[in-house]
């Protein structure tokens, strides 16, 4: 990529290395992909009404034990792109990354497919899930850092990372 096309991000969404840090709708998008942990997690902070709290967004148990176990990856996924720098362990976070990309796009399907079978557009819960899903995925597939940031991972190389051939010079 051109340096040119570079100059409209401030040099602090870099890390030291030149790599471009995890743009914002990335990591909400990996969050709102993690809610099934998060909720269980903040409804153990709430002992009295934790399990209103679960049976309100999961009134079925195992659909519970499935959005745990689904949000485990995304959840990986973010920590690993915190942890350390970014472009070390470069295989690990590609395939976290891709691994969750199939998951938000399963998780967009299933919830398109259960609004189709309720009948009920606007008075159904799955419908203001997948408006906020569907927003979330077209803000982030829409924004230019988020390109960038998938860019080099598929290069594996940072943006603003010097040549072996410009360090000899």
């Amino acid at each position: 990529m051109k340096k040119q096309n570079l100059k409209n991000i401030p040099i602090s969404s870099f890390d030291n290395n030149g790599w471009l840090k995890p743009p914002f709708l990335l990591l909400i998008n990996l969050i709102y992909l993690s809610k099934g942990l998060l909720l269980f997690i903040f409804s153990l902070a709430s002992r009295q009404n934790g399990g209103d709290i679960l049976s309100f967004f999961y009134p079925d148990k195992y659909s519970l034990y499935i959005a745990i176990a689904l949000s485990i990856i995304p959840l990986l996924t973010i920590v690993s792109f915190t942890i350390g720098t970014i472009g070390s362990n470069l295989v690990l976070k590609r395939v976290l990354l891709s691994i969750s990309a199939v998951l938000l796009l399963v998780k967009w399907i299933s919830t398109a497919n259960i609004l189709a079978e309720e009948y009920k557009l606007f008075s159904s819960p799955a419908f203001y899930t997948l408006l906020v899903h569907s927003i979330l995925i077209i803000l982030a597939l829409t924004s230019y850092k988020v390109k960038l940031f998938i860019k080099q991972f598929i290069k594996k190389k940072g943006f603003l990372e010097q040549d072996s051939t410009e360090n000899k010079n």
